[in-house]
């Protein structure tokens, strides 16, 4: 590869990650500084965490042998960026290294300016001796440094080191833009540079998603390639479903592309696909996004609230994505058996891990302790749920060392119903973290609450109308309004559960949870009848379908809730027009909608 002026290097042989867990075991801190309960998408605490403060006092300038580098396992693919990227999310603190290999060629010797970028930290030798080292280690914040490297004439071997501390989402990334000179070739040390062109060229002929309703996927490609095929699908956001690895064998392209098969197991839903192809002794991977539907009819059909409540239960206890929303489903419809089990093992993993998220089990997890602690399970396993809910850390003013995300406005509210709800069921247990008492903790968290609803009352949701995380808030309101003693936090629950239904119901087209949101993902964009928000459409004013996420659309089944009677009109518009106007969390929201169709938009968004 010809490599000019103000042209990025974006071809390496690439090793295998090294992951390894961080700071596992050290007992972390507690952060006294108060919440101003004034919510906005990405905002958080000025202060790094305590996780990264440690990391880069104790591994941004240490030594790091280039004897030590792992062997090469693939090369780079960026499609159209100048950037190579390792980004992904970890929900514990995680170390992860990469090392990366290059040969520059140059025409004569001299010294070459580069410029360095990073979210994390790289260390650059040429021939052997170390030619830059640049550990910013700022959270997604790309850093940029100058180099400058002197190259013999000939070739030069360039190593590179990347590391970097993920916690959650988190990105890893390494640019290195050749500033000014003569043009250097760029090459691949011991690649046969033939079959990585031809493996680039199929990478780059995939598309960025497809769509099935069957046990295979259309893949449209480059045709005439033989090549060995083989990847993973992983769940996105927070479903807890595990890694399905995937072997295609040996394959030829053809013009119509190819047909491969998916796993009989892997249900409907949004994934992430990993395709990693091999030609020769050439590896490279990128990634897509599959979205599997139902070849076969769903839960759906009218009938009154109540029967699609118990129908849409049944269906996620025999259908649910493994998250312990369908744990309580499944003890709710009579079924404990190994899968119940399993299932309650997980929660507790991602609970005694404080995995990130894991505030969405913990509620959850506390109505199973409310309606079946004693039953169904072996007492060491209910004594394991008992450790868990008095050793969890419920708020980042108590001890802890983790990446659990505090600051949004769905995180908040499920850590201070986990803490008020955790406090209520063990009113006079020592909680681990805090130190208090469990009736202390109650009375902190209902302090907190108040405070939640007053400002979420005055401002409206940032995250208005969202896909992802109104059935993340309703895991909260749900079981506030069904759980909590306090009858006016019940009653402040229920005033706000009418109200996300809402403004749900005005955006709520043809069985799908449609318009303006105030964040969403790909994963709702590429399969909006998946969404949980949608089945809630299904289940409160009929049309759509039940479909397998069950965050909180098991607490809606099994409350006594109903939606306003008003908001039935508004979501199943039978004739004429509607519109409407709100104001919800800097947004001005306008919703309009026939029978058919329905437009909405966010104006003069704050």
């Amino acid at each position: 590869m010809r490599l000019v002026a103000g042209k990025a290097l974006t071809h390496f042989t690439v090793s295998a990650p090294h992951n390894e867990r961080f700071a596992e075991f050290f007992t972390g801190e507690a952060r006294d500084e108060a919440m101003d309960y004034h919510f906005a998408n990405g905002k958080g605490p000025a202060e790094d965490s305590f996780c990264r403060r440690i990391f880069r006092r104790d591994v941004a300038r240490r030594e790091v042998s280039p004897e030590r580098a792992l062997p090469a396992a693939a090369v780079t693919y960026v499609g159209a960026s100048d950037t190579v990227t390792f980004s992904g999310v970890q929900p514990v603190a995680t170390h992860s290294q990469r090392w990366l290999r290059v040969t520059l060629h140059a025409a004569k010797a001299g010294c070459y300016p580069f410029e360095i970028a990073t979210c994390g930290g790289v260390r650059i030798w040429c021939n052997g001796v170390q030619a830059a080292c640049f550990t910013p280690f700022t959270r997604n914040t790309l850093q940029t440094s100058p180099v400058e490297i002197t190259l013999q004439s000939g070739g030069n071997t360039l190593l590179v080191h990347l590391d970097e501390l993920f916690e959650r989402d988190t990105i890893f990334a390494f640019r290195m833009t050749y500033l000014a000179g003569e043009p250097l070739e760029a090459e691949l040390p011991d690649v046969n540079h033939a079959d990585a062109e031809t493996l680039q060229a199929f990478m780059d002929s995939l598309p960025a998603s497809v769509v099935t309703r069957h046990s295979t996927f259309h893949l449209p490609c480059l045709a005439d390639v033989s090549l060995t095929l083989s990847g993973a699908v992983y769940s996105l956001g927070n479903d807890c479903i595990a890694t399905c690895p995937l072997d295609f064998g040996s394959l030829k392209t053809g013009h119509n592309g190819l047909i491969l098969p998916l796993p009989d197991t892997l249900g409907i839903g949004h994934y992430r696909l990993e395709l990693t192809a091999s030609l020769g002794d050439v590896v490279m991977s990128r990634s897509l996004s599959v979205t599997v539907l139902s070849d076969a009819p769903l839960p759906g059909g009218e009938g009154v609230l109540e029967t699609r409540k118990r129908e849409a239960l049944s269906y996620i206890a025999r259908h649910g994505v493994p998250r312990t929303g369908r744990l309580l489903a499944m003890l709710h419809v009579g079924e404990s058996g190994p899968q119940a089990q399993e299932l309650l093992i997980t929660t507790l993993q991602r609970i005694s891990a404080r995995q990130d998220c894991s505030d969405f089990s913990m509620v959850p997890l506390l109505w199973i302790w409310r309606d079946f602690h004693g039953e169904h399970f072996p007492a060491v396993l209910w004594n394991r749920v008992r450790s868990a809910i008095l050793g969890y850390r419920y708020w980042y003013d108590e001890l802890g060392n983790d990446v659990m995300w505090f600051w949004s406005e769905n995180h908040a509210l499920c850590f201070h119903v986990a803490q008020y709800l955790a406090g209520q069921m063990f009113p006079d247990e020592l909680f681990i973290a805090s130190g208090r008492r469990g009736r202390e903790q109650m009375a902190i968290a209902s302090q907190r609450l108040q405070t939640w609803f007053d400002a979420v009352e005055q401002q409206g949701f940032v995250e208005w109308n969202s896909a992802p995380y109104y059935p993340v808030d309703y895991i909260g309101l749900f079981a506030l309004y069904q759980l909590a003693e306090d009858r006016a936090l019940r009653q402040r629950a229920r005033r706000l559960i009418d109200r996300l239904m809402l403004t749900s119901a005005l955006h709520y087209q043809s069985g799908i949870a449609a318009g303006t949101m105030g964040r969403v993902y790909e994963k709702e964009l590429l399969a909006s009848p998946l969404t949980e928000l949608s089945a809630f459409g299904h289940v409160a004013w009929g049309g759509g379908h039940a479909n397998r996420k069950c965050a909180s659309l098991p607490f809606f089944c099994l409350s006594d809730y109903a939606p306003p009677v008003e908001t039935a009109h508004y979501a199943r518009l039978r004739h004429g027009a509607l519109s409407a106007y709100y104001q919800c969390g800097g947004g001005n929201i306008v919703a309009w909608k026939q029978p058919a169709v329905s437009l909405s938009s966010c104006v003069n968004h704050q």
